[in-house]
C-alpha cells in the first residue's frame, strides 16, 4: 500500500486483536449483558458440523434442489439424495388405526415428541386428545395436536414433530409445551441415550447413512408407505463449508435486536443514512424487519472471548451463576460477593469457552475505532463496499453504533479514549 503512494496516517494502523480494541468489546459486551439485551438461552441455531460451530442465518446459503437429486458433503464419501418426501405411518394408541405423516428426514423420528395437523383439516377432526405410538419406540407416545401453521396441502397433511432439530417444530413446541430430544452430537452422528431400544443398532451412525438404517428398519416395521418426489425444496448450506445445516438446540449468548433493527431501519426512512443504487433499501427493510435474536456465540479457535463466567460452588456444581468480567481477577471478586462467606477455594470459576461472532467486533468499528472525541456525528459520511457484506457487516455497524452511540452517549464517553 505504501509504493501504491496513498497517504495514510500509519500511527492509526489496527488489528483487531489489538488491546485496546479487546478492552472495547469486552466493555461493549458486558454494557449491552448488564442492559438487559444479551441473555443465554437454549434455542434453536443453525450448527455447521464441519465447523462443529453455530453459524448466523446470514451465514446459511439456500440451496434449491428441483425434483429428485443428488448432492455432496464434506468430509462424506457418498452423495446424499434429495428431493423426496418419505410417508410413515404411525400407529394410534389403543386402536388398529394409524395416521401417515409425510416428512423429508426419517432419521429424526427418534427424537419426534408429537404430531401435527391442521384443526380445519376432516381426514383428523376425529383424533382429537389422541396419542400415537413412536414407530422406533411402542412405549414412547406421542400427542396428535392441532395447529393452524400446519400445511394441510404438504404431503398427508400430517408432519411429525422433532422440535430439537427443527426450527419450526421448535415453534410449535414452545406453543404446545411440548418436551425436545436431541439424536445428533456435534459432529452430526447419532446420540441416543443407552435405553433407547436401538441404540446398539445406531449410535454413532452418520445422520445420513442413519437415514438409509432407518428407512430399512420402518420397512422391516411394515411402517413405510411409498416416498413422493418433490418438485423443489430448499436446502440450507453453511457458506463457509458448503455441508448442510443442521438446525440443533444450544445454549448461547443472544443478542435482542429488536430495537437495534429498528432504529437502523429509521435511519433509512429518514434518509440520514442513504444507499446507492437506492434498490439495496427494500432488501434493507426486509431483513431488519425479519430479524431474529442475534446468536453471538462460536465455538472457534479464534476471536475475541466472551467476557462471561461460569461461576459455581465445588459442593454444589448444578448451581450456576454467570458473572460479566473483564477478567479472571473481576470475576473472582464478583464471585464472592455472589456467594458470601464462601472462601474462593471453594468456587469454581470458568470462563466461556465460546468467542464472539466476529461481526459483533466488526460492527463496533465505527465507535472503536475512528470516533476519537465526545461528539454525536457518526464518524463517516461515505462506505464504500461490497453487496455481499451488506448485512454480515454494514447492517451490524448500523445496528449497534445507533444503539451505544446515538442513543446512549453516556456509555460512549466512558470510553472516548479507545
Amino acid at each position: 500500500m505504501k509504493r501504491l503512494g496513498p497517504l495514510f496516517d500509519w500511527s492509526n494502523a489496527y488489528f483487531t486483536m489489538d488491546d485496546k480494541l479487546v478492552e472495547f468489546v469486552r466493555n461493549s459486551f458486558i454494557q449491552l449483558y448488564n442492559d438487559g439485551l444479551i441473555y443465554r438461552d437454549r434455542r434453536i441455531v443453525n450448527w455447521c458440523c464441519q465447523l462443529q460451530s453455530v453459524v448466523s442465518d446470514i451465514e446459511v446459503d439456500s440451496k434449491e434442489i428441483l425434483g429428485r437429486q443428488q448432492i455432496s458433503i464434506p468430509n462424506y464419501s457418498k452423495p446424499i439424495e434429495l428431493g423426496l418426501l418419505y410417508n410413515i405411518a404411525y400407529k394410534i394408541v389403543d386402536s388398529d388405526q394409524e395416521i401417515i405423516i409425510s416428512t423429508t428426514r426419517p432419521e429424526t423420528i427418534l427424537a419426534d415428541v408429537a404430531v401435527a395437523v391442521h384443526p380445519n383439516d376432516e381426514r383428523y377432526k376425529s383424533l382429537q386428545n389422541r396419542f400415537v405410538q413412536n414407530p422406533f419406540d411402542p412405549r414412547d407416545h406421542l400427542p396428535i395436536i392441532f395447529d393452524e401453521t400446519v400445511d394441510a396441502s404438504f404431503g398427508t397433511g400430517a408432519v411429525k414433530i422433532t422440535p430439537g432439530h427443527d426450527g419450526f417444530d421448535y415453534t410449535l413446541a414452545m406453543k404446545h409445551k411440548l418436551p425436545i430430544r436431541t439424536m445428533l452430537n456435534n459432529q452430526g452422528r447419532i446420540d441416543l441415550q443407552s435405553n433407547h431400544p436401538f441404540t446398539k443398532e445406531l449410535n454413532n451412525l452418520h445422520r445420513y447413512d442413519a437415514r438409509i438404517k432407518v428407512l430399512e428398519f420402518l420397512e422391516q416395521f411394515g411402517l413405510r408407505r411409498g416416498e413422493k418426489q418433490q418438485e423443489k425444496m430448499a436446502i440450507p448450506l453453511c457458506s463457509r463449508t458448503g455441508d448442510i445445516i443442521e438446525p440443533m438446540i444450544k445454549e448461547q449468548w443472544f443478542l435482542d435486536t429488536t430495537e437495534m433493527c429498528k432504529r437502523a431501519s429509521t435511519v433509512v426512512d429518514d434518509e440520514t443514512l442513504k444507499f446507492t443504487p437506492s434498490s439495496t433499501t427494500k432488501v434493507w427493510k426486509y431483513w431488519l424487519n425479519n430479524n431474529r435474536p442475534w446468536c453471538l456465540s462460536r465455538q472457534l479457535w479464534w476471536g475475541h472471548s466472551i467476557p462471561m463466567y461460569r461461576c459455581s460452588l465445588k459442593s454444589n456444581p448444578s448451581e450456576i451463576k454467570w458473572i460479566p468480567a473483564k477478567s479472571l481477577d473481576e470475576a473472582k471478586t464478583k464471585a464472592s460477593e455472589f456467594f458470601p462467606n464462601t472462601s474462593l477455594d471453594s468456587i469454581r470459576i470458568e470462563q466461556d469457552q465460546d468467542v464472539l461472532d466476529t461481526w459483533f467486533s466488526s460492527g463496533l468499528l465505527p465507535i472503536s475505532i475512528f470516533h476519537q472525541n465526545n461528539s454525536e456525528q457518526f464518524p463517516t459520511t461515505l462506505l464504500d463496499t461490497g453487496y455481499d457484506i451488506m448485512f454480515f457487516w454494514v447492517a451490524r455497524m448500523v445496528m449497534l453504533v445507533s444503539f451505544l452511540l446515538l442513543f446512549n452517549l453516556k456509555f460512549f464517553h466512558s470510553f472516548s479514549r479507545v
